[in-house]
């Protein structure tokens, strides 16, 4: 697991520097959050919540699947959109998506 140190943030451009900084604050929220949810309320596996890979991976999963809403920091995915994006990226290159006429 690589660990980012503010001199690997010094090494990025500014604008890309400061949008790092940002997703790692978020994901060290978000993992502190996950964390105060009660292990009796059977959400999480403790041992889930314990992992910061898999709650990494989770994050990662959930934020790259979603776009902001209402610019308030709340988030919303489209199910059907990832499924279709999904779709169409394993498709080979030489697959149209238009019908034929012919």
């Amino acid at each position: 697991m690589s660990r980012q140190t503010v001199a690997c943030f010094d090494c990025l451009p500014p604008y890309v520097a400061g949008l790092s900084m940002k997703e790692r604050s978020n994901f060290v929220n978000f993992h502190k959050a996950l964390r105060c949810v009660p292990s009796y309320s059977g959400l999480l596996p403790e041992e889930v919540v314990r992992d910061k890979d898999t709650v990494k991976w989770a994050y990662n999963v959930a934020v790259t699947r979603s776009i902001e809403w209402n610019n308030n920091g709340e988030r919303l995915i489209a199910p059907m959109a990832d499924m279709v994006s999904t779709f169409v990226n394993s498709l080979p290159p030489s697959a149209a998506l238009v019908p034929s006429t012919g």
